[in-house]
């Protein structure tokens, strides 16, 4: 990872990612943001720029998808409805929300599933696997429960971690001042007309945005490799979201905090989504792709599945919905001997999926 040329992206105003829900001015009229966006979004915006940089014109060029062959094999081609996808030579690593501060850029991690607080102190702590009195059944069988230091009343954390946090948090430090999620990023409604194909308002089709406006010092980050027309184009603007939003790139020194274990007992972050067939297990429940063939999974604190879809342009319908584990899931295994990532299973109908930046990780030994 520390090869990956780094891209930090910025908001001209505010950005629309759309969550996976329904929606159609004049019908479902209210539109939700996620934020941080999936892997596609952003993957889409680079490839869409990096296309352009290319003489490619969307809107007068009768030859716009004769794109040179180069071009096509390092960022792939979406499936048509005689051709099959076609996954890109070049990988992504995130997107991560990320600040720039004075000492460089830290990315921020969005809380950890196993982190919780006491509610009589205001003090944070962290879950550990313990032995168990009883028995479990497959899929959980020998799993151990996940468990508070104490009696003492918890809840779940709430904010994000930077990357110092994010390390101390591996090696067994609770965080003590989590960044509030208001201090990175709020949301905004507005309201709108849907259009018609001749851009005047469409009757009946009133419906409002729910917009997000990161802090001024936050934004995107995210790494490439290998070379890619980002290794020149070093700033730029592209368009990157819904509504015609806008954003600034410019190239950025980023070294990611390195894996702290990678065998024996392992304990996993998600810090991109991943997706696993049977929702957060993989096919036959087998971890020795990622882990090797004597992994054991024993305790799991993960989040409230999150939905990913989108649209296909190629074929004009929408895409496959997709349950992905989201980012700040936790994973414990035993027995690990080695590590390959992404940690994501690749579906048949989406090639690209493991190396457009689903399936990033942190790891350290408990």
């Amino acid at each position: 990872m520390r090869d990956l040329h780094w891209l930090f992206i910025q908001p001209h105003d505010v950005w629309m990612f759309r969550d996976a829900r329904p929606f159609t001015a004049g019908t479902e009229f209210v539109a939700r943001s996620l934020f941080p966006p999936p892997p596609d979004t952003i993957f889409g915006a680079l490839r869409t720029f990096a296309l352009e940089a290319h003489g490619i014109s969307w809107q007068n060029d009768p030859d716009r998808y004769r794109v040179p062959q180069e071009v096509l094999d390092r960022w792939g081609a979406p499936a048509t409805k005689t051709e099959p996808a076609k996954p890109p030579q070049i990988t992504l690593h995130g997107p991560f929300v990320a600040r720039k501060t004075p000492a460089g850029i830290t990315r921020l991690i969005q809380m950890p599933q196993d982190v919780v607080r006491r509610k009589d102190s205001n003090s944070y702590h962290l879950l550990t696997p313990k032995s168990a009195d009883f028995i479990t059944e497959a899929p959980f069988a020998g799993w151990l429960p996940l468990m508070p230091p104490d009696d003492a009343p918890y809840e779940a954390a709430q904010g994000w971690l930077d990357d110092a946090m994010l390390e101390a948090y591996l090696r067994g430090t609770p965080p003590t001042a989590p960044i509030e999620t208001r201090h990175i990023y709020q949301f905004e409604e507005r309201t709108g007309v849907a259009l018609t194909s001749a851009r005047t308002a469409r009757e009946q089709h009133y419906y409002r945005a729910r917009v997000v406006r990161p802090a001024e010092d936050v934004g995107l980050l995210v790494g490439i490799a290998p070379d890619s027309e980002f290794n020149t184009i070093t700033e730029g603007t592209l368009a990157i979201g819904g509504e015609g939003r806008m954003g600034h790139f410019t190239t950025v020194t980023y070294a990611p905090p390195s894996l702290l274990a990678s065998s024996g007992q392992l304990k996993v972050v998600t810090l991109t989504p991943a997706y696993f067939t049977g929702g957060w297990r993989p096919l036959r429940d087998s971890w020795a792709p990622w882990f090797g063939a004597e992994a054991r999974l024993v305790s799991l604190a993960n989040g409230r599945a999150l939905p990913i879809s989108g649209w296909d342009m190629a074929k004009g319908q929408p895409k496959p919905l997709r349950q992905m584990v989201p980012p700040g899931s936790v994973f414990y295994f035993r027995e690990v001997t080695s590590l390959t990532l992404p940690f994501t299973e690749v579906p048949d109908d989406k090639p690209e999926l493991g190396r457009i930046g689903y399936g990033a990780i942190a790891a350290g030994a408990w």
